[in-house]
């Protein structure tokens, strides 16, 4: 685990952060202040584009391979899970490729995966 913070700088081009890279990790955190400095690289043309930061707000990264499930400590007969798991990396990619529109077919939604509860 790596944990890096940066407070405000009254010089702020002369700031020098952790540079550009690319999250290694299954998950990346990033919490948001005023201060910014996230950018990200659009694959069209490899230009860095910087984020807008949200107060209070929290991005969260997951690696293409990530299977998004409930903790199995957290599951069991009495408490089973709401959805069914699956991999981020697919997910994301179907979404993507239909830039996040509303088609003339449903596109694949969170709610797909969500489990039908038997009650006993």
């Amino acid at each position: 685990m790596r944990l890096n913070h940066y407070p405000p700088c009254s010089i702020p081009h002369l700031a020098l952060g952790i540079g550009r890279h690319k999250d290694s990790g299954a998950l990346a955190i990033l919490a948001q202040d005023d201060v910014g400095g996230l950018e990200v690289k659009r694959k069209t043309d490899g230009e860095w584009i910087r984020v807008k930061p949200i107060r209070d707000a929290y991005i969260i990264n997951v690696a293409h391979y990530t299977m998004v499930e409930p903790l199995k400590e957290l599951t069991d007969d009495q408490n089973l899970a709401k959805y069914k798991a699956y991999n981020w990396g697919k997910f994301f990619a179907t979404r993507r490729c239909s830039n996040f529109q509303k088609l003339d077919v449903e596109n694949i939604q969170i709610s797909h995966f969500r489990l039908s509860q038997k009650s006993g």
